[in-house]
């Protein structure tokens, strides 16, 4: 039986401060600056002043979530700089609550624990005033997020975790909240007497009062979203699409979710663990060798990044930072095996194009060493060996 609860005793915290490093660890060979790696344990000064959840499953730890409330309880916090908090100056810092460490055991990932520990936070933060709650968290998790009712508000960042989104949720926003049909507005009263909570945001954040995600707006929307920003139907300039018809691209595009990025930022860094899929919608972008850091390769609108982690199951190999200001559609591995179980026709597309980009970029990597090396005969003639042409 599913149950929730808060970690208030001290054996209850550190069963969930080492159920972190097992998540962020051992599974995610994240690099935590927090970790206790000696007792394997996750701990930050905001476990002290916020407070932190717990769902048990038949008594076994299965996932947690803290909640932060009022800004004086993560003043500590390392990253609070990331939320830019600047854009919320007209709201009392006792009306801002924080959600961090919101994670699930794997096979618990998708089920009712992730939805009855927001529920959770969110009565307790409508029993002490909140009025926004922030969070930042992984590309593939955006959709989700936008589904619960958070609006991405303000630039990415990049830390130890990776490439990180910051959002916020105006927890009496119902007109948005019912747009989006986020399962939380059952639980969501009326603004309170006095305060326009809707008008607030839109007048604040303009630019993100619609959000970019195929799961909120219809598919033919967000088709015609991605030929603008390609400049070009993406079935003819998407690599990833060849040989598909409309109506199954269709189904790989609506799976995905649009982010802005700028210039300076790294989308992916070598030795992540991670396996998200990005296709190039406008942004140019750098591959750079992480020993060198020298850019090894440019890729414009339509280029895929990240397959090779995807296909291997493993680390990144390379950084990727963007050169020019622009949009990325994230495809996450979960989403792509669902498409694999559902629609194995689609999915052996995409397979064989995988393995075409893929050998397209190995024959464009063979051309361009063979401009540098070429073979020639070993010491006494018995095998080849590269010789350096610039020097022959």
């Amino acid at each position: 039986m599913l149950q929730i609860k808060l970690a208030d005793s001290a054996g209850e915290l550190e069963a969930v401060q080492r159920f972190r490093y097992t998540v962020y660890v051992d599974e995610m060979g994240k690099p935590m600056a927090e970790a206790d790696h000696e007792r394997k344990m996750v701990v930050d000064a905001a476990d002290e002043r916020g407070q932190v959840f717990a769902a048990y499953d038949d008594g076994e730890l299965v996932g947690t979530l803290r909640l932060s409330v009022g800004l004086e309880s993560m003043a500590q916090d390392p990253h609070l700089a990331i939320y830019d908090l600047g854009l919320f100056s007209t709201v009392d810092a006792g009306q801002l609550a924080f959600a961090t460490r919101f994670m699930l055991r794997r096979d618990y990932r998708g089920s009712m624990a992730a939805h009855r520990l927001a529920l959770a936070a969110l009565e307790f933060a409508q029993a002490t005033r909140v009025r926004l709650a922030l969070i930042y968290c992984a590309p593939y998790l955006v959709s989700y997020y936008e589904q619960m009712g958070f609006r991405r508000y303000t630039n990415n960042f990049q830390d130890e975790l990776g490439y990180r989104i910051p959002m916020v949720m105006v927890l009496f926003d119902r007109e948005y909240l019912q747009a989006v049909k986020s399962p939380l507005l059952e639980r969501i009263p009326p603004d309170p007497p006095g305060e326009d909570w809707h008008s607030w945001f839109a007048e604040r954040f303009g630019d993100f009062v619609i959000p970019v995600n195929s799961r909120l707006v219809s598919t033919e929307e967000f088709y015609q979203l991605l030929n603008y920003k390609l400049h070009d139907d993406p079935l003819s300039s998407i690599p990833l699409l060849r040989g598909l018809a409309k109506e199954e691209a269709d189904q790989v595009l609506k799976a995905g979710t649009v982010i802005q990025c700028r210039v300076g930022d790294t989308i992916i860094r070598a030795g992540e663990h991670s396996s998200e899929i990005y296709l190039n919608l406008s942004a140019m972008v750098g591959v750079r060798a992480p020993a060198t850091e020298r850019i090894i390769s440019i890729l414009g609108p339509g280029e895929l990044l990240g397959e090779m982690a995807f296909l291997l199951g493993s680390t990144r190999t390379a950084d990727v930072t963007v050169l020019k200001d622009g949009d990325l559609l994230v495809l996450s591995e979960k989403t792509l095996a669902q498409l694999i179980d559902k629609m194995p026709v689609i999915a052996s597309k995409l397979m064989v194009n995988l393995a075409r980009i893929l050998a397209e970029r190995l024959a464009t990597t063979t051309r361009s060493l063979a401009e540098h090396v070429a073979i020639g005969p070993a010491p006494g003639g018995t095998a080849p060996v590269l010789a350096d042409v610039t020097r022959a």
